[in-house]
């Protein structure tokens, strides 16, 4: 069975280097993991100190109809964070974002920056949507 689309979005951010290289050198240290999530950044790296890290939520895959009612391809859409302690982050970190998920031909359509209510840290995020293969 393949993965999930939200899943294979999730993969191709993960695996690159590149990404993980800009969010080591904008956190100012490595880490051994990627702080990349799916649903939910966990209670226990909510702190100011692992930010920027990166989270895709609010999935929803609707199957794609054909005109005889068979579904071929799934329709993706999901909304994706960047929490950042400082809003220069968002710029440099969604530009690279997007060029990884066009890879898997994901792109946004809306934009919009927020706070995170009990931490000092900007929430920077991004509804992006797809085709998949089922």
């Amino acid at each position: 069975m393949s993965r999930l689309p939200i899943l294979r979005a999730y993969d191709v951010l993960n695996e690159s280097f590149s990404l993980q290289e800009l969010l080591n050198e904008l956190r100012g240290y490595p880490t051994d993991e990627p702080l990349i999530f799916v649903g939910k950044v966990p209670n226990a790296y909510q702190k100011e100190t692992y930010a920027p890290m990166i989270c895709l939520s609010r999935s929803r895959m609707t199957p794609a109809f054909r005109a005889d009612n068979q579904t071929e391809a799934e329709y993706l859409e999901f909304l994706l964070e960047v929490w950042v302690g400082e809003i220069g982050h968002i710029e440099k970190l969604m530009p690279e974002i997007d060029r990884i998920l066009s890879s898997l031909f994901i792109e946004p359509t809306e934009f919009g920056i927020d706070g995170e209510r009990d931490l000092d840290l900007k929430i920077g995020y991004k509804k992006y949507t797809g085709y998949f293969d089922k």
